[in-house]
């Protein structure tokens, strides 16, 4: 009785861990998952809300493509330390492969 308790708060604990890691750790796997998640950031959701976004694609690591119905633009989060970070927003001007 007492190990099936004891394996059951292991469980428990570590699945509360893995998701506290999942949404709050610099690496977000929501945003891997679901670029378009990356609108709903308070500075992008400012900067897009107006413009009708076709569809977000994730480049890099910190690097999105979004496409609107006027534009494209480059994304990149840039961190300054390890938790803060700004959105770098600038026009795409064309793709090369490298």
């Amino acid at each position: 009785m007492i190990q099936k308790k004891g394996k059951l708060i292991v469980i428990i604990v570590l699945f509360f861990f893995f998701v506290y890691l999942l949404v709050f750790s610099p690496f977000n796997a929501i945003q891997t998952l679901y670029p378009e998640s990356i609108l709903n950031e308070h500075t992008l959701s400012e900067k897009f809300e107006e413009m009708q976004v076709q569809e977000v694609v994730k480049k890099g690591r910190y690097t999105y493509i979004v496409k609107t119905n006027k534009q494209d633009y480059v994304v990149i989060k840039e961190y300054s330390s390890i938790i803060h970070y700004n959105w770098r927003v600038y026009p795409f001007t064309k793709e090369e492969n490298f």
